[in-house]
């Protein structure tokens, strides 16, 4: 037995390793309490480990310690009664007249062990609730009796007093088979493992780093299987360093690099030297109440394809990437199928627990379990095998390319479903500048309406100048990594580097007029003056763009001929 109070008080502090041992030593009375509702080691297994994972996310809620054995047993009740109500679980009522003594060993050594353990089993399944729940706690795995009345939250000796009546019913010789059956249904390492597993997914998982749904979700499966990765090296050679999206209408999610679908994922994995699956699915858009008509699925892309997709890859200790399993509420009337990450799963894959950025703005773990999530999914990412990385001046080069094509491109053919429809093209590059500055003087657009100001300052200061200015930053820092690795062109690169930071300047003074807070500042987006000094802003930093890769076009003439 451990001192599990002590190791309780380090896990509300975050320390998984002390959860872990807190997770071994209620394991077995968590999940027998379970198997005395559900009657189904499996589906008590499952209750259980969603139970410890509930209390670890909730665990600052708990503010006595002593209170834990109490509190967890409420938690498995509550998983246990979210099972009952979607599979009903027969049971069969104590009858006084049932014989429950086993005939003779001899017969015992006859019938299978698993036959033997389902008529075990059964036995303890007919007895009074109290007395199957002292019955499963005491003997699944060597508690005390004082363990168990504190789990249940009653005194000892009303604990030696239901067992002595549940050993009544049992009839002696039935005794040491029930305690033998049930410390072989007892959980073992496997299972505070796969919890461990699930928290360590989620603990790891670095959002803050990041404002971009699918760079913040790569980087973060990445830096999960390589420590060694950083942000600007994933933006830098992904593009998310160097994009620039827009639309007139609304211009959903104009940062979020998806919109180029596989080519991103297929970079970075040809840069680190990863095999990838990639498989999307599109919506049907059907224009009726402006509501999506449906996902039009890839015949092969099953419920069971995708969820032993997931199962394997987080078995192998590979997070996934998953689209549209949480469709994020943008504004009020569209939703953004935005990538999360899969960190863990439970119920063979029916339930998968994750991280998303946007649960990260609703609570500070940035947590999320979802079941019932298939007919939402609009596509899955799986990270594969190492195999060989490109050198360092085959990354730069075709980082340095695909920067140039970013901005030199005036449009580009994209996919964004929201449930107002889809838009199928994106002004992309320099010729985005454009659009941003002319928008922004663009009276219509900031009418005397607190709603309408509110979704233009999301639309043209977070989606637009201040993540403009996140992915300049990064695109200087990533150059400046490739210029110190001694390769051809390194003044041009850092040269480079050096416009880039220039422009995320220039970006970083439309702070003097309106902050990252948007909702305290409508007054001031209306204000057209302002709205004019934002666009010089724009076009200032629209300037510099150009001198940065007019400069990438010289690095590239040098990297490629070399």
């Amino acid at each position: 037995m451990i001192d599990w109070k002590n190791s309780l008080v380090r896990a509300q502090q975050g320390d998984l390793a002390a959860f872990d041992a807190v997770v071994k030593q209620f394991q077995g009375m968590a999940v027998g309490y379970a198997y005395s509702i559900l009657h189904d080691f499996q589906l008590a297994e499952d209750a259980a480990q969603e139970a410890f994972i509930q209390a670890y996310m909730d665990r600052e809620m708990l503010r006595e310690p002593q209170a834990f054995p109490a509190w967890l047993r409420k938690l498995v009740f509550k998983q246990c009664d979210r099972i009952t109500r979607k599979k009903r679980v027969s049971t069969t009522p104590l009858d006084d007249n049932v014989d429950l003594h086993i005939a003779s060993p001899t017969l015992l050594e006859t019938v299978e062990r698993q036959e033997t353990q389902k008529v075990v089993l059964s036995a303890v399944d007919t007895l009074p609730e109290d007395q199957r729940i002292a019955t499963m706690l005491y003997y699944i795995d060597g508690y005390s009796l004082s363990e168990v009345g504190e789990f249940l939250d009653v005194p000892a000796h009303t604990i030696k007093s239901r067992l002595h009546c549940a050993r009544a019913k049992l009839r002696n010789k039935m005794i040491g088979l029930v305690e033998e059956t049930l410390k072989q249904n007892a959980p073992g390492e496997n299972f505070h493992n796969r919890i461990r597993k699930i928290l360590e997914g989620i603990a790891q998982f670095p959002w803050e780093s990041t404002w971009f749904c699918f760079e913040g979700s790569l980087y973060g499966c990445l830096k999960y299987i390589d420590k060694e990765i950083n942000l600007a090296y994933l933006m830098g050679v992904s593009g998310g360093a160097f994009k620039f999206f827009w639309h007139p209408d609304s211009s959903p999610a104009m940062c979020d690099l998806s919109l180029l679908g596989e080519e991103p994922i297929k970079r970075i994995c040809k840069a680190l030297g990863y095999s990838y699956t990639y498989d999307e699915d599109r919506y049907t858009i059907c224009h009726k109440n402006g509501d999506l008509g449906g996902l039009q699925k890839d015949p092969s892309h099953t419920e069971e394809y995708y969820t032993q997709r997931i199962v394997k890859s987080i078995d192998a200790g590979r997070p996934v990437l998953a689209r549209g399993i949480l469709p994020v509420p943008i504004f009020d009337d569209k939703v953004f199928l935005e990538y999360c990450v899969i960190t863990g799963y439970n119920e063979g894959g029916k339930v998968l627990y994750g991280a998303s950025y946007f649960q990260a703005m609703l609570q500070q773990s940035g947590y999320f379990r979802v079941e019932d999530w298939y007919d939402k999914c609009f596509g899955v990412i799986t990270l594969g095998q190492r195999c060989k990385p490109q050198t360092p001046l085959e990354i730069v080069t075709d980082a340095v390319a695909w920067a140039i094509d970013l901005a030199r491109t005036p449009k580009r053919n994209t996919t964004m479903p929201t449930r107002v429809g889809t838009h199928t093209w994106h002004y992309s590059g320099l010729a985005a500048y454009d659009v941003l500055a002319n928008e922004l003087l663009n009276d219509k657009r900031f009418p005397n309406d607190d709603k309408v100001l509110s979704a233009a300052i999301e639309l043209f200061m977070f989606d637009g100048i201040f993540l403009l200015l996140e992915e300049r930053q990064n695109a200087a820092a990533f150059l400046s990594q490739m210029a110190s690795g001694g390769l051809p062109g390194t003044g041009l690169i850092q040269h480079a580097a050096d416009l880039y930071s220039e422009e995320a300047a220039i970006l970083r003074s439309s702070t003097e007029y309106i902050s990252f807070q948007p909702h305290t500042q409508l007054d001031v987006i209306a204000d057209r003056s302002v709205r004019r000094e934002l666009c010089n802003i724009v076009r200032e930093a629209k300037i510099k763009e150009e001198c940065a890769i007019s400069q990438l076009e010289l690095v590239y003439k040098v990297l490629t001929n070399c």
